[in-house]
Parts: structure tokens; C-alpha cells; sequence
């Protein structure tokens, strides 16, 4: 139903020749972007809010109240499979009438009992006459009002069509005319339904925060059921949690990806950038075969890599995975030999591999003058690998055509600020953000400016320092407080947190050395062990410090590791480490004997 929507908008924007290149390029990456799912789920709401206010007009309205909220109600909490986001509802390839796409949307409403299915007659007339209109008006007007899902819309069928997008843009201003026309023809019937105008707003605001719950419990039942290994579906989730934007870099990638048979599409930034939330989207968004390397979680060696590559490929091929000697292992020989299985089955085809944070690889565990993870040389037809890494280069030598996407390139400057505002505005929404924004006297549009500035577009420092202000951490302090940089905003926290004395904190200081020089994830048990520290003692540190580590199951244990690399970056700089009076040869001893220790006991 997605599809059918859009072909349809995109018919209205663009002319009916739109519509099937649009509906075929949306086919291309399987699911739409966030912010346009967030676009419909809402205006579907919305729409279904103004089809149960017309049903209470109805003189049976008093025997069938219970039911027919029940089902505009169940019909509201299964937004994403009504609208064809959940999957299992292809997009038919043509074009699409406002009165097809009507008929679609009753049809499939009236095919569940718990939806429209031997509904009241009138509630399925009103749905009829009210639901589609009211439901492309809302979608209409959120385009008209909202820059960035407007120009995602027009850059997409422009790209789509083969249209200059400039040209298009230049156009814009027709378009937007047509929208209000829209509006307007709509306008009139919405106020007549809507009794009471003064709740509008109120109801609007519910709408987006079931919108917002919708999507959020949806997203969790997709990742759950991704073809990944369980412990990248965690971290898919994570990364992807308030993703906004970005749809520049998928543009560029599915481009290059379209006009080239096989290769490498490397994506480059600086920590903090977005690097591993884009990947993560994009393996969301295809469900394509995925390695996310942590050098924390010490999952950052070829021969996991390698190991986890046999599984998930095999899985795609349909055939059980075997085992291959260490040798294979040791050069990469088993990956060239299982893409070029994987190039022979043409329903295969075309396949793209995700490979995160190639910067964050243990090289020492493989061959000096060999490709980091031994990925190959050449790439067959049909394949493309799509990696990130930091501006610091690795060993990656390739026959196969290669494009290297900078995130911080000058051309992409006002796409990044505007995303940056997106995500900016939408953590205003958040009731702890909201006091704090009216307690200072400000506006949102001043909050998100200073924040836009401040982050140097970057998300790392807006997922901190939102999450500080929600959690209450600047509620003495004014909108000057807020640090500037990740760097800064490490710092600023650093010393808040009073770890800049000597006195006091030779604990907590302990405990973040321990989780950055221990090799993979550690539990409480072990660091008390450690430290020769209570448990309680170590688990309250964890607790001040939780913002930045991450949590994970292991064996049936809680183990805890340092949540970003740019953090621990900052526990490395020398400074800090001589500042914080730490002697790192005596964390790694007091590490090396415990586990000595562990070791003689188990004999």
C-alpha cells in the first residue's frame, strides 16, 4: 500500500509518467525512508481519527460505540501492515488513480475481522468517503510545511524519472501550489467532520505520539526479524533509534551501485559522524548480509569476520554451512570462493554486503601485506560491498571499481545541517527537554539553532547532550552551559562528573580503565574481582557512567563495555590519563593476574 500512496502523490507532483519509475525505485530499496513512513503512519491516524468522529454523528452511534472504536483502534495500532510498511503486500508496478488506491485500502481493511470486517455499514461508508481524502490532506500538508520531506520527495522522483534535479527544484514553487489547491479542496470537509476545532491541535499532538509508538514498537518486530546474527540485530536497533535523514548518502550509493556491475562503495567521516548508524539503516532497510567490527566488544578479527560471512552467505544460498580448514581462514580465500558461488545464482542478485568501522580491525591477527579482513581484490558481477571507516586509511587494495563517499564533504553541508536540525527538533518533543526549554524562556527554534551549532554535525555529541538535558544534568545551568565539539562535550561531562580531582574518584577512574584495556565485554564480578573492589561498589560506577557503555547478555551475564570508540579515544589521550593520575601498566597487571589467578584455580 506504501507504493500505491506514493505512485499516487507522485502522479500528483510529477505526472502520471512519475509513477511507475517512482514506484520501481521505491521497489529498489525495499522500504521507504523514516521520515516518510513517519509522514503516512501519521496522516493514516489522522485520517482514521476523522472517520470516527463522522460515526458519531450516526443515530446507532450509542449501541455500536464499543466496537467500532475497537476497530479503528486495532485498525490504528496495525498502521505499518495496513500501509504495506511490515512487508507482506507488494506494490503492484502501475499506475495508480486516487480511486484505485481508495478501493486498495478499504479492500484490505475489510479483509480482517478485527479491522472493517463485518463492520457497522456506515462505518465502512464513512471509511469510504473519508479515509483516503483526509489521509493524503494530512500527508499533503506535512509536505507543504516540512522543507526536508518535501525536497526528499522531489529529489527522489526527480532522480526516479531522470529529471534534472535542479530543474525540478526550480519548479517547486508550481508543485507547492498544487498542494495548497489540495489543501484547500480538503479543508472544508476536515473542519465539518472535526466539531470541536480548539482539540485539533491536542489530537494532533496524540496522533504524532502514537505516530512515534508505532513506528518504534514496528521497528523492533523488523530488526527482530532481520537475516543477521542476533547480536547485530541489538545493535542495528540502537544505531537506528531516532534515525533521521541521510537520504543523500543512500542516493549516491544506490547511483553509484545502478551504473556499476560490482565494487566497494566506502563511506568516511569522523568518529561521531553516523558512519555505523547509516549502515545500520541501510541493513534495516534491505536486510542485505552484515559485519558491524567493535574493537570494545572485541568482535574485530578476520577470522570472525570470515566465520560469521560462511554462515550468513550459506544461509542466502540455501545450503548448510561447512566447515573450512584454518587455512582458508587465514587468507580469505573461503569469501572469494563463496561470492563466486553466490554470483552464480541469479535470484541472488544483485546482493550487497555491509562491513562497519573497518578502522577499528585487529591487524595484527592477520597477514601483514593482505586486505584488511582478507576482503578480495575482485569483486564478482552482481556484488558490491558497502564499508565505512574513519579518515584514517587501511589496507585495502582492490581490481574492483571503488567510490569513497566523505561524509564531511563541502557539497553535503546543507543536507547535514538539516538532518542535524531534524533530529534536533524532534528530542524537543521529549517532556524533560520541553521544561527545560520553557523554564529558560526559549524557543524551539532557538534551542535547535544552538544545538545545530554546537554539534558540528555531529551525532554523537547530540545523542549525549540530549539525553543530559531530558535526564535533568544541565537544569541549573543555561543554553551558554552546553558544551561545544565531542571533545568538548567528553571534557565538560569529565569534569561534572568530578574526575578531574584526585580525591574521590579513584574508584570510577579505576573501573572506565579496566572496561578500556580489557579485551571484550566484562562483568561486574570480573572488574570487582579485579579491583579487589565490593560488586555493589562497581556496579554503582557502571550506573553513573551507563550513558556511555553498552549492555549486553553474554552466557546468561550482564557484561558492560565502552559504548563508542570516540570515547575511548578521549580515556587514551595522554592528558587525560596523566590528569586522572592513572597508571595504565598497573590496570593491565592487576588484569593479567587476575586472570593468572582464574586460570591456576580452574586446574
Amino acid at each position: 500500500m506504501v507504493v500505491e500512496l506514493l505512485t499516487m502523490l507522485g502522479g500528483a507532483l510529477l505526472g502520471p509518467p512519475a509513477q511507475a519509475a517512482f514506484s520501481q525505485a521505491r521497489k529498489r530499496s525495499r522500504r521507504c525512508a523514516p521520515d516518510v513512513e513517519r509522514a503516512l503512519v501519521e496522516s493514516y491516524l489522522y485520517a482514521l481519527r476523522a472517520v470516527l468522529r463522522r460515526c458519531r454523528s450516526e443515530e446507532s452511534w450509542k449501541r455500536d460505540a464499543n466496537q467500532v472504536k475497537a476497530r479503528v483502534d486495532r485498525a490504528g495500532s496495525d498502521a505499518p501492515v495496513v500501509l504495506g510498511l511490515a512487508g507482506g503486500y507488494p506494490g503492484v508496478l502501475r499506475t495508480f488513480s486516487e480511486r484505485e488506491v481508495g478501493d486498495l485500502l478499504i479492500d484490505r481493511l475489510l479483509g480482517r475481522e478485527e479491522w472493517l470486517g463485518g463492520a457497522p455499514d456506515y462505518l465502512v461508508a464513512h471509511a469510504r468517503e473519508l479515509l483516503l481524502p483526509s489521509l493524503v490532506a494530512h500527508f499533503a500538508r506535512k509536505v507543504s510545511d516540512d522543507d526536508g520531506l518535501f525536497r526528499q520527495l522531489m529529489v527522489d522522483l526527480a532522480v526516479a524519472t531522470g529529471r534534472d534535479v535542479q530543474r525540478v527544484a526550480a519548479g517547486s514553487v508550481g508543485v507547492q501550489s498544487q498542494l495548497s489547491a489540495l489543501l484547500a479542496r480538503v479543508d472544508a470537509a476536515a473542519l465539518e467532520v472535526h466539531e470541536d476545532v480548539a482539540r485539533l491541535a491536542e489530537e494532533v499532538a496524540q496522533v504524532r505520539a502514537m505516530t512515534d509508538e508505532l513506528i518504534g514498537r514496528w521497528r523492533v518486530e523488523q530488526i527482530g526479524e532481520l537475516p543477521v546474527p542476533a547480536r547485530f540485530r541489538s545493535l542495528i536497533a540502537d544505531k537506528t533509534e531516532g534515525f533521521v535523514g541521510r537520504e543523500y548518502v543512500f542516493r549516491e550509493i544506490d547511483e553509484w551501485m545502478s551504473s556499476h556491475r560490482s565494487g566497494y562503495a566506502v563511506i568516511r567521516a569522523d568518529p561521531g559522524a553516523g558512519k555505523s548508524a547509516i549502515l545500520a539503516e541501510y541493513v534495516r532497510r534491505t536486510g542485505c548480509p552484515a559485519y558491524f567490527n567493535q574493537r570494545a566488544n572485541a568482535t574485530n578479527r578476520a577470522d570472525q569476520f570470515l566465520r560469521s560471512m560462511i554462515v550468513q552467505l550459506r544461509d542466502r544460498l540455501g545450503a548448510p554451512p561447512r566447515a573450512f580448514e584454518e587455512q582458508a581462514l587465514s587468507s580469505g580465500e573461503v569469501l572469494a570462493e563463496l561470492l563466486d558461488e553466490l554470483a552464480e545464482h541469479d535470484a541472488l542478485l544483485p546482493m550487497t554486503i555491509v562491513v562497519d568501522a573497518l578502522d577499528e580491525v585487529d591487524l595484527s591477527a592477520q597477514g601483514a601485506a593482505s586486505n584488511v579482513l582478507y576482503l578480495p581484490a575482485q569483486l564478482p558481477a552482481g556484488v558490491h560491498l558497502l564499508v565505512s571507516r574513519r579518515e584514517a586509511t587501511v589496507p585495502l587494495r582492490t581490481d574492483s571499481p571503488l567510490h569513497t563517499l566523505s561524509l564531511g564533504d563541502p557539497r553535503f553541508a546543507d543536507d547535514v545541517r538539516h538532518d542535524v536540525a531534524a533530529y534536533v527538533r524532534r528530542t524537543a518533543g521529549n517532556p524533560g527537554v520541553r521544561q527545560w526549554i520553557e523554564q529558560r524562556r526559549l524557543t524551539v527554534d532557538g534551542y535547535v539553532e544552538r544545538l545545530v551549532h554546537n554539534s558540528g554535525g555531529n551525532f554523537m555529541y547530540l545523542r549525549h547532550v540530549t539525553r543530559d538535558i531530558a535526564d535533568g544534568r544541565y537544569a541549573g545551568q543555561d543554553l551558554d552551559a552546553i558544551p561545544e565539539t565531542l571533545q568538548g562535550y567528553y571534557l565538560t561531562h569529565w569534569h561534572l562528573m568530578g574526575m578531574a580531582r584526585a580525591a574521590g574518584v579513584d574508584l570510577q577512574l579505576k573501573v572506565l580503565y579496566v572496561l578500556l584495556e580489557y579485551a571484550e565485554p566484562i562483568s561486574v564480578p570480573l572488574i570487582a574481582k579485579i579491583l579487589r573492589e565490593p560488586a555493589v561498589a562497581v556496579q554503582a560506577v557502571l550506573a553513573d557512567w551507563r550513558q556511555f557503555l553498552h549492555a549486553g547478555v553474554v552466557d546468561g551475564t550482564t557484561r558492560y563495555a565502552i559504548y563508542h570508540e570516540s570515547f575511548a579515544d578521549f580515556l587514551r589521550q595522554a592528558d587525560v590519563v596523566s590528569a586522572s593520575r592513572i597508571d595504565l601498566a598497573e590496570i593491565n597487571g592487576m588484569i593479567a593476574l587476575c586472570l593468572y589467578e582464574q586460570r591456576y584455580a580452574e586446574r
